[in-house]
């Protein structure tokens, strides 16, 4: 299985699928991929994780310039110990998507139907 190119397929897909919305939506719903596919599908500790991240010093300049900070890997790393939290507590791990996927506006069960 081809792990990065259904990352890529999976981000491509949210992109078309919230055309129009914000630039930060984007990278939230990035980021929680990120992190589901490097804790469940890499098993990696978000030590690695943050390691990992490192090694992108382009991407940490441009957003430290444009954000003030490196907001890839915060998020990233907000999102995979969300998920860890859920997991050691038991309680269902909650989307930071607004709305979460398949209940927005263009999701069949809310688009009303030519008659």
């Amino acid at each position: 299985m081809d792990v990065f190119g259904v990352h890529r397929q999976l981000v491509a897909d949210y992109s078309d699928f919230t055309t129009g919305v914000t630039e930060i939506r984007d990278a939230a719903a990035v980021a929680e991929i990120d992190a589901i596919a490097a804790r469940d599908v890499f098993a990696l500790r978000v030590d690695e994780v943050a390691a990992i991240l490192d090694t992108f010093p382009v991407l940490r300049r441009r957003e430290e310039r444009s954000y003030g900070e490196f907001r890839t890997k915060r998020l990233v790393l907000e999102r995979y110990d969300a998920m860890a939290e859920a997991l050691r507590t038991g309680i269902s791990y909650q989307t930071i998507l607004d709305p979460p996927p398949a209940q927005g506006p263009r999701h069949p069960k809310y688009v009303e139907r030519p008659r």
